[in-house]
């Protein structure tokens, strides 16, 4: 049968034959079966859920299949090993709004500053900050500290709106007023001056002398 595919595999729907043909060996065996496939995201899709692991680790090592990372993060995340999650082949494959969601939160805090430009900083929020350590200044220097650091400025402006938005404005508009001395806290104003309980006139006047509004 696998002849069959190499003689015809170019005219063949591949969504329909992956969506019944759940056979990984058998899948694997097809020789060329990734130009077989094409462009067809779909059926890649579900050709990462189907495959084995160290098909999918090999194939991308030796001829970059491009498998759906979504699909395989998901299927890997229960053996993979988290200390190997900076491996320069997969670093920039996984998806990670995925492991943001779901490493535990000791692995987040030690690992901040190492994987800050692919964190997805909305999911990690929420998950890190409690209510004691929203107020916890050492803890908000270490995490301003390794947001400011990020090198590219759209990833580094997101991060921030993150963070900025975890607070109500009451307790942002005390932190923002706290912290205006510390150089490495680039607090979204945008954010807060487009806020619901923002006052022109109460607000800006306060803030006025203690923000970089340059920024």
């Amino acid at each position: 049968v696998p002849d069959l595919y190499t003689h015809f595999g170019n005219q063949l729907n591949w969504h329909i034959i992956l969506t019944y043909q759940k056979d990984a060996s058998f899948l694997q065996s097809i020789l060329g079966i990734e130009d077989m496939i094409g462009e067809d995201k779909d059926a890649w899709s579900l050709f990462s859920a189907i495959a084995e692991t160290e098909y999918v680790v090999k194939k991308y090592r030796e001829s970059q299949f491009p498998w759906d990372w979504t699909v395989l993060t998901e299927r890997m995340f229960p053996q993979l090993k988290l200390e190997k999650l900076g491996n320069k082949f997969f670093v920039d494959k996984w998806d990670w709004s995925y492991l943001s969601e779901h490493v535990d939160t000791i692995f987040l805090n030690q690992n901040l500053e190492k994987f800050k430009t692919y964190w997805n900083w909305d999911v990690v929020f929420p998950r890190l900050l409690t209510t004691e350590r929203k107020f916890d200044y050492n803890y908000l220097d270490k995490l301003a500290d390794v947001l400011t650091k990020i090198p590219e400025n759209a990833i580094r402006q997101s991060a921030w709106t993150a963070l900025t938005s975890q607070f109500s404005f009451k307790d942002l508009k005390k932190l923002i007023k706290d912290t205006s001395l510390k150089r490495s806290y680039w607090w979204d104003m945008n954010y807060f001056c487009q806020h619901k309980d923002f006052s022109v006139f109460r607000d800006l006047e306060e803030c006025r002398n203690v923000v970089n509004w340059n920024r």
